[in-house]
């Protein structure tokens, strides 16, 4: 599952309240248009951390091409595209 698939990242969340931080974000209405393709992985450690995630992608060009046309208030984060594996592999504390 995930296998060869690709995702844009957008943010990561470091803190002891993350989860609430995120939560209040989300509730935006530029993150209300795009809540369906959003995805979010939880890092536990200290502090406890929040990935989120932007789409699933065939390849690494079309995510790619996915973060490049992402909504200015989302280009303003610094995205970048990465295999869903290390995304999965960053959440496990593997990166």
């Amino acid at each position: 599952r995930g296998r060869g698939k690709h995702t844009v990242q957008l943010m990561v969340l470091a803190s002891d309240d993350s989860e609430q931080n995120l939560k209040e974000m989300l509730g935006a209405d530029g993150f209300q248009r795009i809540r369906n393709q959003l995805y979010i992985m939880r890092q536990v450690g200290s502090p406890p951390a929040v990935m989120l995630f932007f789409g699933e992608y065939g390849s690494e060009a079309d995510a790619q091409q996915a973060q490049n046309s992402l909504p200015d208030f989302l280009q303003n984060l610094n995205p970048y595209s990465l295999s869903i594996e290390d995304a999965v592999k960053k959440a496990k504390g593997g990166e």
